[in-house]
């Protein structure tokens, strides 16, 4: 099963969230990848 573009979209979204509601979040690209990798889990 593959991520419809709406998952996505909310994921991204969740991750937009979490930079504007915590102090000083650093966004990193190994988050980034972890927050992937488990999108294309979940579509699975």
């Amino acid at each position: 099963m593959a991520l419809t573009a709406a998952l996505k979209a909310q994921i991204a979204a969740w991750y937009k969230a979490l930079q504007e509601q915590i102090p000083d979040f650093i966004p990193r690209a190994p988050q980034r990848q972890m927050i992937a990798d488990v999108a294309k889990n979940a579509g699975r």
